[in-house]
């Protein structure tokens, strides 16, 4: 079974440009896309086609397209260590080259001539950098982007309205490939939150975000900043184990995801977690004695984190007190930040204090961490939750 971006891209090449993938969370955009440029390669054979795949940052195009692409070839058996420059991001693929350029370089999006374009998580670009690119792509351009954008975003009021445009939408429906556990996750969201539904669920245009929990947070990292420690969600199938470290420098938050995995035994976290956490300091773990314990026994210096009522609340406060900047690389965790929201009451406005159940995994593991870096004691009982500032 195929899935129906890569049908969609090769019934529709040479009839519409650009194409633009929407889905919802785990629709398959990525996989289809890649598979497609590596048969359109294949069958123009040394062509000298020039392909750019293309997000933001080089971290995050390491860490997904670029792993996904060369996973790929691999799987595939078409992988070959020649033929990949490491250094300058590109692989000669039949006699075309595939090119890997970050959009935060503004000599690379200024930069060659090529014949197709793909961006991967369009919607993370301004339009003018979108613009530049285009002028200098000959042929087709691919979108693919996560329908958290609005009715007024330019992939919609620009490129959306061109006459040969064409939109695909999909959802994780399409995607033959996921398990019934995850399956479930996604469609928990129907009883959750209406707009997280619509949007990673139903793959359709949301109406823009309401009640973030952090709707300000910056992008980098510090090896040097001050006091540290790890916090460890251990997670629950199919939700994903999250180790996070965290660093405090003055009134800043520093935040690098290391671990986002899925069905970990217990002899597998411990391993993953020693090759991580550096030997001395302190890991905040979720409520599991016994992995618990079998880190300790193994040098690591792991405890429970304190847990009772209010618990949750306090500790998001904590972290709200700081400047938060996360890791590049740290994909997920950078995810939850954007979608971690305040539950909404009967007319949809948020509630200051509560908290949506998704999109909060490696968020947890911080919070255990930055309250046991802050000494912030168990709120007392009774305590009174302030009325968060929600943006409404």
């Amino acid at each position: 079974m195929s899935n129906p971006n890569f049908l969609a891209l090769a019934e529709n090449n040479g009839a519409h440009n650009p194409i633009l993938l929407q889905g919802g969370t785990r629709s398959g955009k990525t996989y289809a896309v890649l598979q497609f440029i590596i048969a359109f390669c294949y069958q123009y054979k040394n062509s000298k086609v020039v392909v750019s795949i293309c997000r933001k940052t080089m971290p995050s195009i390491r860490a997904t397209v670029m792993l996904d692409f060369l996973n790929l070839l691999k799987e595939n058996e078409i992988y070959s260590e020649e033929l990949h420059s490491k250094s300058n991001h590109t692989y000669e693929l039949w006699g075309n080259t595939i090119e890997f350029i970050n959009l935060d370089d503004e000599q690379k999006v200024r930069g060659r001539k090529r014949h197709m374009l793909y961006v991967n998580e369009a919607n993370e670009n301004s339009h003018d950098v979108i613009r530049q690119l285009l002028f200098r792509t000959s042929g087709l351009s691919i979108f693919d982007y996560n329908p958290s954008i609005t009715e007024d975003h330019w992939l919609i009021s620009d490129l959306l309205r061109r006459e040969n445009a064409k939109r695909i939408i999909t959802t994780y429906r399409d995607n033959p490939y996921l398990s019934k556990a995850q399956i479930e996750e996604i469609e928990r969201l129907k009883s959750i939150d209406t707009e997280l539904w619509k949007v990673f669920g139903l793959g359709e245009i949301g109406n823009g975000m309401r009640g973030q929990v952090f709707p300000n947070f910056g992008i980098d990292w510090k090896d040097d900043a001050g006091q540290t420690a790890y916090g460890l969600d251990f997670g629950y199938s199919p939700d994903p184990l999250a180790l996070v470290e965290c660093k405090i420098l003055g009134n800043s938050l520093y935040l690098r995801e290391h671990i986002y995995r899925n069905n970990m035994s217990a002899g597998e976290i411990v391993s993953a977690v020693k090759a991580v956490v550096v030997r001395g300091a302190h890991v905040v773990c979720d409520k599991r004695e016994d992995i618990i314990k079998d880190l300790f026994n193994s040098g690591v210096n792991a405890r429970s984190a304190v847990k009772g009522a209010n618990s949750i609340d306090y500790g998001v406060k904590i972290m709200q007190g700081f400047n938060i900047f996360i890791h590049p690389e740290s994909h997920n965790l950078i995810k939850e930040f954007k979608y971690y929201k305040y539950k909404e009451d009967k007319d949809g406005n948020p509630i200051g204090g509560a908290y949506t159940e998704v999109m909060n995994h490696a968020i947890d593991a911080a919070r255990y961490a930055v309250t046991f870096m802050r000494n912030a004691p168990l709120p007392p009982k009774g305590f009174v939750k302030t009325v968060a500032k929600v943006a409404k």
